[in-house]
């Protein structure tokens, strides 16, 4: 039996009525997940800074015990004791007749999305946070290399870029 309703309905008008409902569903989506995404951030942003502080002292500390690469390193973290804007200095350093040295700065605001990095050239770029297929869990995107690291791999590369230009500056 044909309802009344659908024969005064042209066919065009419940196309568009059902591609906006569509619409308006995939719209509540993404807010979904925009807000379970800010949700991870909060809860594992916080977590990603800490070990990563842990790991570029590592890092850095190591340079001292392997003499054959010249340089040494140093990891110094500020945090704010109020909470809020939390920031790390990155340095690493030739010494002897020719020394050089770099630094890299980087700030992390709990619940932002992204870690803030400025070097002593003047470089500013950003390492943005992803949240992992899972939807636990989170790490970064790099912008260079665009490869997803945790905290361990995003110290190493950071350390180890530092290390070759600080070794091949010339002398």
């Amino acid at each position: 039996m044909v309802d009344v309703k659908d024969i005064l309905n042209p066919e065009w008008q419940v196309q568009m009525a059902s591609e906006i409902g569509f619409a308006e569903e995939q719209a509540e989506v993404v807010r979904l997940r925009s807000e379970a995404a800010q949700a991870t951030l909060g809860a594992e942003g916080p977590v990603y800074w800490r070990q990563f502080l842990k790991e570029a002292s590592i890092n850095t500390e190591a340079l001292q015990k392997n003499p054959k690469l010249g340089v040494r390193g140093r990891t110094s973290p500020f945090g704010n004791p109020r909470g809020g804007e939390q920031r790390c200095r990155i340095e690493v350093s030739r010494t002897g007749i020719f020394p050089c040295m770099t630094w890299m700065d980087l700030f992390y605001t709990p619940v932002d999305s992204r870690i803030r990095a400025y070097t002593l050239e003047g470089i500013a770029f950003d390492l943005d946070f992803s949240i992992s297929s899972t939807g636990k869990g989170v790490s970064i995107q790099t912008d260079e290399e665009y490869f997803l690291a945790d905290p361990e791999a995003l110290a190493e590369m950071l350390v180890k870029r530092m290390v070759k230009q600080v070794r091949s500056a010339a002398y």
